[in-house]
This record gives C-alpha cells, structure tokens and sequence, in this order.
C-alpha cells in the first residue's frame, strides 16, 4: 500500500499514484452504488510471531532451548500447537533431562512418568483435576496435583482402607494426605493393589508380592522425599536467580542515576541507593528495552527532584528553626534587661520587623548568625518600637475595615482613635463581633491562637517554621480581631447621655468621667435597682438587650444626684470590702508605711489615731476588684408599671 494514496488508487505502468478517469456511471447504477457502499480495503498489520523459530534448524534449536529451565519449556509449550508438539516430542527428551539437570542434585524421573510430566509436577501451578491455582497439593507418591475439593472428591477416608483388608505394612504404604483436618488416602491405589493381592493363590505368592510391593513403595517414598527437598531447593535457586537479576537491573539504573548527575543527591540517602518505588520495581523484573530505560530515566528524574526538594527544605528548616531559638533567647534577655518597663510586643510580632526577619531568612547558610546579627543595646528599643508600629498598623486595618459598616457615619482621625473610647474590638463570629469587646491596650496584648495542624501544613515554610519555635502566631494572623461597631454604638449612646462627644472623648477621659448608668427595664421587685459603670453598661446592653432594641438605650438612665452620690459610696464600700477579703497592700500616706490592709488599719489606728481611714489617709498599691454593677435598694417605684423579675 502506497503511503499517503488515496482509497482506491491503483499504481500506473510508471508507479504513480494517479488516479484513473472513471467511466461515467448511469442513473441507475450511481444509485445501486450509492446503497452499497464498498469498505475500503485495509491491510492487517502482521503481528510478530514466535512461530517462525520453528523454521530454523532442530539443532539450532536445542542448543537454544537447553539453557531455559524446565518451567521456561512448561511455558513454551503453551505457546501454540506447534511448540507443543515440538516440545513434547521423543527428540525434545534430552533437552528436557538437559534443562533439568541445570537444578542442582535433580533426582531421576520416574519411569512411570514422562519428563514433561515430571517437570509439570515440580513447577505447575494449579489443580490438574479442576485446574484452580489457589492451594494445589503435589503428591509425589501418586504422580498427581490436587486442590483440597479434588482431594475430598477423589480421597477415601482410613475407615474405607480399613475394609479392604490389605496387609499392614502395605496399608500403612497407601498415599494419604491431610486436608481439612481429616486424612483422605488414595482409593485408585488401594484398590488397584487389592485387586493384585486377591489375584494371588497361595501364600508364598503373597508373601513374594508383599515382599516386592513393600520394596518398590519404599523407593517411591524415598523418590518422593528427594523430589520435595529437590523442588524447595530449586525453586529457592530460581528465585534467588530472579531476585538476583532484579538486583543488577537496580544496580544499572543507580548507576544510570548517577551518571544523569543525581550522585551527590544520592550520597545524602541513608542506603546510598536509590529508594524503593513500585515503577521502578516492575521495570526490574524484565530485560530493559530502549523504552523502558526512557522510562525509568523520567521516574528518577522525578523521584529525586522530589528527594532533593525534600532535603533542601528540611536543611532550611533545621537552619531557620536554629537561628529563631537564638532569636527567642536573645530577645527575652533584651527585654528584661534593656526595657525599663519589661513591655514588649511577644516575639512573634518582633519576628516580622524587617530587619529580624532578614536576619533570620536572607543570611547566607554558612554564615553563623549571632546576637550581633539582630540588634545590640543601642538598636534595640528602636527594632521594639518597629514591631509596636506594624502591630498598630494592622490594628489600623482593623478599624477602618470596622468603619467601612453601615451603621458607623462618623469618620475618624488615625493619629487620635487608638485613644478614643469607641474604638473597641471583639472577637469574630460568623462575621458579627461577639457579645465581648476590649480596649486597644488589651487587644494589642492579644496572643494569637496557635493554628490547627492542618493550618500549619499549608503555611509557607519559614511561617511553619516560627509557629514551631514561638508557639504564637504574629498578632490577628488568624483574622479573628474585629473592629466592635456593635459596641462603637452602644458606647456612644452612652457617652451622648453623658453629654460628652464620642468623636473626641478618649478612654482616659471617659474613666475619669466614671458616669454611672441605670437599666430601668432590669429592676427587680426581689433585688432593687441595677446601675453599672459604663462598660458594664455597655456591655449588659449587648448581651441582654441588644437582639430586641439594637444599639438604642431609651431604658438606660443616670440616677439624680442624690442616687447618684449614694451608689458611689456603696459602690466604693463594696469595694474595700473585696480589698479587705483579698487583703491587697496598701501604703500609709502619713508616714509612708506599706503593708497589707489588715495591718494598715492596725497602723492607722495605733500611729496616726484614725479609726475609719479615706482617701486621704491611705492608698491602694495592689490590685482593687472594680464593682462594675450595684444593686440600689429600694427598688423603683412601679409607676404603674409591673414588677419584672428573673
């Protein structure tokens, strides 16, 4: 068939490819034709064929085959019908006593059986009977493999051999096997050799049978034994063989590795050797062929990229994760003591200044990375003040994001909202902030949650790396610090009912003002009236009220000035008395004396001769429980309002 000639072509005198000018073709026919449609003619492809070995010389031939084993002849012979019949003809004998010999110490085959056969029941698979492969038997003795179904079909029990009536020691010689936990014997046999025993006359004609029967069933059973132990033996050789030739095969490709440059990554491996991979493993167990050594040649090229990337990512780990415990070190020691105050962002937040980071990243592998890399005294409260910018730059982020929600019209001035006392945060939750809020101080003193393990697989390596060493994330990595424009509303409800602006009231300004509020909606017939301090105002407003009035406070009140007076006092009562069940420490401002508050009483009383001290007369140095809402009896009058209770 030309190549690239057209369906129906035919060649010229000259070998062209030219078409003919077709006759022209009547109505009728071209309708014919056109029903019957011709398939082009195709040329089967000819399949490569074993069988044209066949066609060389026999000798030629039995010098070939005489260096195969006799399970490579077994395979041979299930080739075609023509290899059959030249393996299992009387010339092919030799090559068969020849291929099995190869085996070390093969016993001769029995005269009972042929070669092939023997070499079929030495290395066969499966049930000569019903020809399953899965827990065939070879009995030796009987010259037969069988699976255990073909055995309870076939076998007969030791009850059955018993009535037979044999003599003892050849009843004992009956091939038997055990199988399923029962002992099946051969019947052909026992039958076969009854009927031989019964054939006989007289008694020397027994004895002489038994005698010979005896001799002949001891060589069989010691044949039998040889050819197990033989068998065992070879297939161990065949298999070492095998696994022999797979251990070249892997030898050539380690050395093929190496020559397409992979010997230094190599070296690094424990085994030296190229690691274990099932693709390369299959391409083992054949003789390698152009094809599959351009395939190894892209698996290895594959595998130790893979290798290489690994290593270098875990040489860089072990190198990063160093240099930041010598970071965390040196840090803590700088900021106890070269921080006045010992405040400093935690070293997560340090990490990500510039400088650090590059420290710890950019510097070369070979170079050493010591304190001097990172900050002396002179640079370091500047490098801490860097790491405080970029934290309120982030908290910066925050609140303008805040901003952004439809209920906050106000804008906002960046160098003054860290100190307002709207500028409030809380945790994130489906979006909404919580029913908690904090102040700036707080928040910027947040730690960030350490991430979950599956988090921590998808971080780039140096962030893995730091999450590792410093067990916190940089603040707010994880995103759930939001501005509180839930609470920005609340509070500057408050602060309006005050009097004061919330566009430029501060925190600071807002405790020094410490306004008092009262919830006319929660007084209790059973408790009084509740007032609360302004964060616990807002806060109380939030949580108990919110979902129904949403930031508006039209229950919210301050109390008259009386009410006003009296709820401070009690409030500063309870007060002392948490400072007295806690016994903080407190200073003595007529001499200067410091001690617990038990003990300042005792002191006051006894040195300064004052039996009920104030303000004037002490101060709190410990840390004073705030009462942040106070129950004020009596309760409100009802005004013709219901009693509410809880």
């Amino acid at each position: 068939m030309v190549k690239g000639g057209a369906q129906g072509a035919e060649a010229g005198p000259s070998g062209s490819n030219k078409r003919k000018r077709k006759a022209p073709v009547k109505a009728k026919e071209a309708d014919t034709n056109e029903k019957a449609v011709k398939k082009p003619k195709t040329r089967a492809k000819q399949k490569p064929s074993l069988t044209k070995m066949l066609d060389m010389p026999f000798d030629i031939l039995l010098e070939i085959f005489g260096h195969l084993l006799p399970a490579d002849l077994l395979n041979l012979g299930r080739v075609s019908q023509e290899f059959r019949q030249l393996v299992m003809s009387p010339e092919f004998k030799s090559i068969w006593i020849q291929c099995r010999t190869r085996l070390a110490n093969s016993p001769e085959c029995p005269e009972d059986i042929t070669e092939p056969m023997f070499a079929e029941l030495a290395f066969g698979k499966g049930c000569m009977m019903c020809k399953r492969i899965q827990g065939a038997h070879t009995l030796w003795k009987v010259r037969i493999r069988l699976c255990p179904n073909c055995i309870s079909d076939t076998f007969v029990s030791s009850a059955f051999i018993m009535r037979l009536r044999l003599p003892q020691n050849i009843r004992n010689m009956v091939p038997y096997i055990y199988v399923k936990q029962d002992m099946f014997y051969s019947a052909k046999h026992a039958q076969m050799w009854v009927e031989e025993y019964q054939a006989l006359k007289t008694a020397a004609e027994k004895m002489e049978w038994e005698k010979t029967k005896l001799q002949y069933l001891t060589s069989v059973a010691k044949h039998a034994e040889e050819c197990e132990s033989w068998v065992f033996r070879a297939k161990q050789f065949i298999e070492d063989e095998k696994n022999r030739d797979v251990t070249e095969r892997k030898e050539r490709l380690l050395e093929m590795a190496n020559s397409m440059g992979w010997a230094d990554e190599i070296s690094h491996l424990k085994d030296k050797c190229l690691p274990q991979h099932s693709d390369l493993d299959k391409i083992c167990q054949k003789e390698f062929t152009v094809e599959s050594i351009e395939k190894a040649k892209t698996i290895i090229n594959g595998m130790m990229k893979n290798i290489q990337d690994r290593r270098l990512e875990e040489d860089k780990k072990v190198l990063l994760k160093s240099r930041m415990e010598l970071l965390d070190i040196v840090y803590n020691q700088a900021v106890k003591g070269w921080l006045s105050t010992g405040n400093a962002p935690y070293i997560s937040d340090f990490f990500v200044v510039p400088h650090i980071r590059s420290a710890v990243v950019d510097t070369a592998p070979e170079i050493t990375v010591t304190r001097e890399h990172f900050f002396d005294e002179t640079t370091f409260p500047g490098l801490v003040e860097d790491a405080r910018a970029i934290q309120r730059e982030k908290c910066l982020e925050v609140i303008a994001k805040g901003y952004k929600v439809q209920t906050i019209k106000a804008k906002y001035d960046p160098n003054t909202v860290f100190d307002l006392a709207t500028t409030v945060f809380g945790y994130a939750k489906d979006g909404i902030p919580d029913n908690q809020f904090m102040d700036i101080t707080k928040t910027l003193s947040l730690k960030s949650s350490p991430r979950w393990l599956s988090d921590r697989d998808r971080l780039p390596l140096v962030e893995k790396v730091a999450l590792e060493v410093f067990t916190y994330s940089p603040w707010n990595a994880e995103k759930k610090i939001i501005f509180h424009w839930i609470a920005y509303d609340i509070i500057s409800n408050l602060m309006k009912l005050c009097g004061v602006d919330p566009l430029t009231t501060t925190l600071e300004q807002m405790n020094a003002l410490d306004p008092i509020f009262e919830c006319v909606s929660c007084s209790r017939m059973s408790r009084g009236r509740l007032t609360m301090r302004w964060i616990k105002a807002a806060s109380h407003i939030r949580t108990t009220h919110y979902n129904h009035t949403y930031s508006t406070i039209s229950f919210i009140e301050i109390p008259n000035a009386d009410d006003l007076v009296r709820v401070r006092k009690e409030i500063k009562e309870a007060e002392e008395r948490n400072a007295y069940k806690d016994n903080v420490n407190t200073k003595c401002k007529h001499c200067e004396a410091v001690g617990k508050l038990r003990s300042m009483r005792l002191h006051l009383l006894n040195k300064h001769e004052v039996e009920y001290p104030d303000d004037k007369d002490w101060e709190f140095v410990g840390t004073v429980v705030k009462v942040q809402e106070h129950w004020m009896w009596p309760p409100r009058p009802r005004e013709g309002k219901p009693w509410v209770e809880s």
